[in-house]
């Protein structure tokens, strides 16, 4: 994405753009103005927003938002016809049918057709239409740990129990169109299936040597291009460790990338689960998958469905996640023991503490924004109140290995309380026997996952990285 800080530091937009901008990196939130302030200035005249599903340069989200808050001053003007979103196939290209459509646009416009745009909404979630569904009653706070966060995830309909493998993998064609730059001259890449249907790339070292330890990442809110994220400075994850002896499976998430629009009728289908459930259940079975692939030959092994994937060592797979990545990495470490350790970067704010009056924008971000937990909707004003939160989860990731940062500046979290909750929870890596295995840091920065964060991350891994039997 063109974020504040790229539009401001990179050498071609470097220039577009006042350079006071640049004071406004990872506090974007306290901007004077925004698109949509642009948008009610144009009111009522006729105004089209275009945007691409995969755009390179835009988020498919942040448009959308833009065009809801200018839509109340289209509607309280009278004209809601006049103002609409045009959304195209792909990245950032155009074609001769998308200008065609701008054309009809200007017709409407000018009064020479009746035949405006429809609406198409695709990141909008109705909350209250989810709540006359009767979701299921929270447990009481002093119910079984998992239970709990079983809420919080929704319940989960039946799942298959194929663990996947090379078949059914996403086509070359999408990985070119987001950018996913794919193999190098070290490093491999594999494309894998697993779970419902979810395609990833598996990158590895070309020179494996014994079977690899492996990480799963977990993007952050990267609409448009999934688990590739932004184009800053620099190696991108999934070169960055291979070339350190570490393989990385990489996939989007669902309403992310490739599965954009997997996500636009999900509570149609499954009105009593959540999109955070659905995240956690592919992380799961992405484990299954690199479990399967670490079995030795002769053991179940299915060679014929793991064609060309690497040895991966099943002992080592480690989770990495920025933001709302490392929401999913805590959640999925905590279920599921196999996970060996978990990085979790800007990932979490206490949940029983993010009210409204905190400049964060509270739970609603997780509830009605990015439609991630309806569940936590039902505790709107009485957060306190919630039958889980993220110490829970911490708890039953200890004594594992497990890397907390949490960024000083950091727009989405309130710090002090990140420190109390660390501060609480430490203890139950002392009970473990294990104090050492929590790494709790808190670097003068704002949110952001670059080239320093990624060293950050190798220093925190490399020990555990280091062969067994070396």
């Amino acid at each position: 994405d063109e974020s504040v800080e790229f539009m401001t530091r990179n050498r071609t937009t470097g220039t577009w753009f006042s350079q006071r901008l640049r004071w406004f990196t990872g506090r974007e939130n306290k901007l004077p103005t925004d698109n949509h302030a642009l948008l009610g200035l144009i009111a009522p005249r006729h105004c089209l927003i275009s945007t691409a599903y995969n755009d390179g340069c835009d988020q498919s989200f942040s448009a959308e938002q833009s065009y809801l808050a200018a839509r109340e001053v289209y509607r309280f003007l009278g004209h809601p016809e006049a103002l609409r979103i045009a959304w195209r196939p792909g990245g950032h290209e155009t074609c001769a049918e998308v200008i065609e459509r701008y054309l009809d646009w200007c017709d409407f416009a000018f009064g020479r057709s009746r035949a405006g745009l429809p609406e198409e909404l695709i990141h909008h979630f109705d909350w209250d239409a989810w709540r006359r569904q009767a979701p299921a009653a929270a447990p009481p706070r002093d119910a079984e740990v998992r239970q709990r966060i079983a809420w919080g995830l929704g319940e989960e309909p039946p799942r298959q129990v194929a663990a996947g493998g090379t078949y059914g993998r996403a086509a070359a064609h999408v990985s070119a169109m987001l950018d996913r730059g794919l193999a190098s001259e070290k490093v491999a890449c594999v494309a894998v299936n697993f779970g419902e249907y979810v395609s990833g790339d598996l990158y590895f070292p070309k020179a494996v040597k014994g079977p690899l330890p492996v990480v799963v990442w977990l993007h952050p809110y990267s609409y448009n291009l999934g688990y590739n994220g932004a184009y800053m400075v620099g190696p991108r994850l999934q070169q960055f460790l291979p070339n350190k002896g570490v393989a990385v499976l990489a996939f989007d998430q669902i309403g992310f990338g490739s599965r954009l629009h997997e996500a636009q009728h999900f509570y149609d289908r499954y009105p009593r689960w959540s999109r955070l459930g659905k995240m956690v259940r592919d992380v799961r079975a992405a484990v299954d998958l690199l479990t399967l692939a670490g079995r030795p030959e002769g053991a179940g092994r299915p060679e014929d469905k793991l064609k060309d994937m690497p040895p991966i060592d099943a002992k080592r797979i480690y989770l990495l996640g920025y933001s709302l990545g490392g929401t999913v990495a805590l959640h999925a470490a905590a279920l599921d023991s196999r996970v060996a350790g978990v990085a979790c970067f800007a990932g979490f704010t206490p949940m029983r503490t993010d009210t409204e009056a905190k400049p964060t924008g509270g739970l609603r971000r997780f509830w009605q924004w990015h439609a991630l937990q309806p569940q936590l909707g039902l505790f709107q004003g009485r957060e306190s109140e919630l039958p889980y939160d993220f110490d829970d989860l911490l708890r039953l990731v200890a004594p594992r290995p497990c890397l907390v940062v949490a960024p000083r500046h950091d727009r989405d979290a309130d710090p002090a309380d990140v420190d109390r909750m660390m501060a609480a929870v430490r203890a139950a890596w002392s009970v473990g026997g294990a104090p050492a295995n929590l790494t709790y840091q808190t670097p003068d920065d704002y949110s952001r996952f670059q080239g320093e964060q990624q060293e950050a991350f190798w220093k925190w891994l490399e020990p555990a990285a280091r062969p067994a039997n070396p």
